[in-house]
């Protein structure tokens, strides 16, 4: 559930590819798996201080979640972390032109396209 993810404060160090970055973990250097594939590259500078959640396994020790901006607010660029919120959201009411709407399924196909919820 996201409500109980462990946090992390960290630093931006680089992005090393497409799904891997860099970060400062209480002054040490460690992997964090980047599930956004664009660019993100006014988030992606050196030094900007971001959040990291904990993961097992696999090449890298945590998941880059999001980054702090200057004037203090959030910005979340996990795909995975953006979609629960959303489907939560949508659950709670908290989108007003969704309301009493729910998600019946995801990833569905229409035609050749493909749609993120039905």
């Amino acid at each position: 559930m996201l409500l109980n993810l462990q946090v992390i404060n960290c630093t931006f160090i680089t992005r090393l590819n497409r799904f891997v970055g860099l970060v400062e973990v209480n002054g040490e250097l460690k992997k964090a798996l980047i599930t956004n594939t664009g660019r993100l590259e006014e988030f992606m500078v050196k030094g900007k201080r971001a959040f990291c959640i904990p993961k097992q396994g696999g090449k890298t020790d945590f998941v880059l979640i999001g980054f702090l901006e200057k004037d203090g607010k959030g910005a979340v660029i996990d795909t995975r972390t953006q979609a629960r919120a959303f489907e939560r959201a949508v659950e709670l009411g908290l989108i007003r032109w969704l309301k009493g709407c729910r998600i019946k399924r995801r990833e569905v196909k229409v035609g050749n396209s493909r749609l993120d919820y039905l």
